[in-house]
């Protein structure tokens, strides 16, 4: 599962679709200062939050 980490909120995320898309991998992951989204196929966890989503 590809993740990305970032440490503040701007990115257009364009290395992960493209690496989602060239490697027909379902979905990404993205840990940044953002608040809980998705993208299209791309879910995004705020820093903050990374112990909730290992026990998910």
């Amino acid at each position: 599962m590809p993740i990305e980490v970032k440490s503040g909120k701007k990115g257009t995320m364009q290395s992960l679709f493209l690496f989602l898309a060239e490697k027909k991998v379902p979905f990404g992951l993205r840990l940044s200062l953002e608040n809980y989204a998705a993208y299209e196929n791309i879910r995004v966890f705020p820093l903050y939050a990374v112990a909730d989503f290992i026990r998910s």
